[in-house]
């Protein structure tokens, strides 16, 4: 079992992350660091089951399939970032704890967000490993 996870924790990584951008692509019109862009429900990109709310921070909160969390998220202009304090229910969901167990693990070790192109929020770490999210399509 601790295998799966660490292979599952990894595949979220691998599947989120991009290249480190150069800080001067920060001052493009298509990259926003604003706080105000960021603030709206995302999904990780390519897992339509999941989401996470970031339309009353400083609280967050987010569901990967499985448990509720929630967290607090500080966002600064310059592009840096805070997660801490990620609290969850305790439902235990079979495969879908992987997943979840990774989002859990690595979103307290983003420290920097950008906003690509009003489209795509990418949290990156120290190590330059981001995940990646898309806006969440709401359907009522």
């Amino acid at each position: 079992m601790k295998y799966i996870s660490l292979l599952t924790s990894a595949a979220l990584l691998a599947a989120c992350q991009t290249p480190a951008t150069p800080s001067a692509q920060s001052n493009s019109a298509n990259v926003s660091v604003s706080p105000s862009a960021a603030q709206r429900v995302w999904q990780l990109e390519n897992a339509p089951n999941t989401y996470m709310d970031w339309t009353k921070l400083p609280q967050a909160n987010a569901n990967m399939g499985c448990n509720n969390l929630n967290f607090k998220v500080e966002l600064q202009d310059s592009g840096s970032l805070k997660v801490g304090g990620v609290m969850a229910t305790r439902m235990h969901c079979g495969d879908k704890m992987a997943q979840e167990t990774a989002f859990t693990r690595n979103i307290t070790e983003m420290t920097r967000y950008r906003v690509e192109n009003n489209r795509v929020l990418i949290l990156e770490n120290a190590a330059g490993q981001s995940m990646r999210f898309v806006p969440k399509e709401i359907t009522q």
